[in-house]
């Protein structure tokens, strides 16, 4: 194997456990957060936009016509990231990879013990799954997603 392969491999490895932990965090939307002023992307979902109108693919894939439910969830993911972030002790990251200017990353609330955020918001039908990439716990996601709909929890309920 080629010795700069093998020295790439073992510096995404050391990256890949590395673990950042704050409580200065600020909330953009249900799935991007400011932490240490660096932006940070959640690994692995996609939360309904807050600010600005729905992505078509997301509409599409939905097979939803009221965009307004959509909307609603969007605001309400928002507002759920702003709530479980004041009220954890400490936000923890585990970057992934670096993508238009962010860090991909596996964000974790942390109060006595620390939980993935991305299940969090799965399981409530807060997001849905990020399709476009692989990602270690990908098919443990869609799991999540799939029971979210098919209880009709959360954003769910607008298809």
């Amino acid at each position: 194997m080629n010795k700069n392969l093998i020295f790439i491999l073992i510096i995404l490895i050391l990256l890949a456990q590395c673990e950042f932990k704050s409580k200065e965090v600020e909330v953009i939307d249900g799935d991007t957060f400011i932490i240490e002023g660096k932006t940070v992307r959640v690994l692995g979902i996609d939360t309904m936009e807050y600010k600005h109108k729905q992505k078509h693919y997301v509409v599409k894939m939905l097979n939803v016509t009221n965009v307004s439910c959509l909307d609603y969830y969007g605001e309400l993911a928002y507002k759920f990231a702003e709530k479980i972030v004041k009220s954890s002790k400490e936000v923890r990251y585990v970057p992934y990879k670096i993508k238009r200017g962010r860090i991909i990353a596996t964000v974790y609330i942390c109060n006595e013990t620390c939980v993935d955020y991305s299940e969090i918001v799965l399981k409530r039908g807060l997001a849905i799954v990020y399709r476009f990439d692989d990602y270690p716990k990908k098919s443990y996601y869609m799991k999540l997603e799939e029971e979210a709909r098919e209880k009709k929890i959360g954003l769910w309920r607008c298809s």
